[in-house]
């Protein structure tokens, strides 16, 4: 069988990409910045097993042709985590701001993520609170009615790009780690970072009331949608990746009847090494018993780390890896 991995889009966020992934024979990305994402990793897969499917647009979703006024203000944080160091949430120091911008006659929709408080329970009372004056209508309303989306590093934003709309991403200067992240990224391309502590959001809005990153914004949504100005056209280019997995295993199927080691001993077919042990190790990695971790030439068994001395280990990960390889 062949086995891909497809998530849920593409957040931009580190923990998009996993030791999970190389397990699976192919990988969906929706664009070129997502493909880098997988292929800088420590992980080792190739390029020709990341399939590049275009972004996922929301069915009913409608966009825009050219700049248009920003008023209407929808805010899309994403949850705080797992943990405090990935926690790319900006609505605890952010949802005062947008109180005091809706106490000031100012109109704008609240979507907090649906794993918002999972990890922090004061993340659930403050969504719940800014809901009192930031009420929503559901997604496809939402992402329509608004003229601006601001939203964390987060899988929002690739949604909402195709939209043409612009982006705002709230950025906190006492928190470095954070801010250094995103500037890895391409997001300050084709978003706006606002800096929530030095800048008023509405005097923010207004220095970007002419949308000077429109040209950069529709650069990246070509490439995150190859284009596409329907979902039936993104369907179609899934499809065709699809077909292509089909293909794939179907020529295994063929190769299968006319490759006579299909018909070895498994023993043989793999040319285990005549030393005992190392035989019986390899099968163990290959079984998925042991967890061999090239860089550390550390062997991993059940149960702890298997007892040697640095030098043997260090020998003894090199056989191991000429093995497999």
């Amino acid at each position: 069988m062949v086995h891909i991995l497809g998530l849920h889009g593409d957040s931009d966020k580190p923990s998009s990409v996993t030791r999970l992934s190389s397990m699976y024979d192919y990988v969906l990305a929706a664009d070129a910045n997502a493909t880098n994402r997988v292929l800088s990793s420590k992980l080792q897969i190739q390029s020709d097993r990341v399939l590049v499917v275009g972004g996922a647009p929301i069915e009913g979703v409608e966009t825009v042709k050219s700049r248009g006024s920003i008023k209407n203000i929808l805010y899309a944080p994403t949850w705080e985590g797992y943990q405090n160091l990935g926690n790319f949430s900006s609505l605890e120091t952010v949802a005062p701001l947008m109180k005091d911008h809706a106490a000031a006659g100012s109109v704008l929709r609240f979507r907090p993520h649906p794993g918002t408080g999972a990890h922090d329970k004061r993340y659930k009372g403050i969504a719940k609170d800014l809901k009192q004056v930031a009420k929503t209508k559901g997604k496809v309303a939402d992402f329509n009615w608004s003229d601006v989306l601001i939203a964390d590093v987060s899988g929002v934003i690739s949604e909402y790009i195709y939209s043409r709309k612009p982006v705002v991403v709230p950025v906190d200067l006492e928190n470095p780690k954070i801010l250094e992240y995103i500037n890895k990224t391409s997001i300050p391309d084709y978003c706006y970072l606002w800096d929530f502590r030095g800048v008023p959001l509405a005097e923010f809005l207004e220095s970007i009331s002419a949308d000077p990153l429109w040209d950069k914004r529709m650069e990246k949504r070509e490439n995150a949608y190859f284009g596409a100005e329907t979902q039936s056209e993104v369907t179609n280019l899934f499809e065709q990746k699809l077909d292509l997995c089909e293909a794939i295993w179907k020529n295994r199927l063929m190769q299968k009847g006319y490759q006579p080691w299909m018909d070895r001993d498994e023993a043989d077919r793999i040319r285990l090494p005549e030393d005992g042990d190392l035989a019986e190790l390899v099968k163990s990695v290959m079984a998925g018993e042991t967890m061999l971790e090239l860089p550390e030439r550390r062997l991993v068994r059940k149960g702890g780390i298997r007892k040697r001395s640095a030098a043997a280990l260090n020998r003894l990960g090199k056989r191991v890896s000429k093995v497999l390889s």
